[in-house]
């Protein structure tokens, strides 16, 4: 593909798009959508309920370590 013209004018712009049946403005921004948050599951879950694939195949010690365990 290549650029054949550009159209700097806002005028002619309208009127070419006017011609061709199509809007000549933006449309209007949507309101953004509500942030929610949410705990993650005790089982690996994401807060849908969803199995979070990049982990699925891994179980983790969750336990507190010893002194010895842990070299102090």
């Amino acid at each position: 593909m290549r650029i054949l013209a550009a159209i700097a004018e806002a005028d002619v712009a309208r009127r070419i798009l006017a011609c061709l049946a199509l809007p000549a403005r933006a449309p209007p921004v949507a309101p953004r959508r509500p942030i929610v948050f949410a705990e993650p599951q005790a089982n690996g879950d994401d807060a849908l309920g969803r199995e979070d694939p990049a982990w699925s195949g891994f179980e983790f010690d969750q336990t507190v370590p010893t002194e010895s365990e842990a070299g102090t």
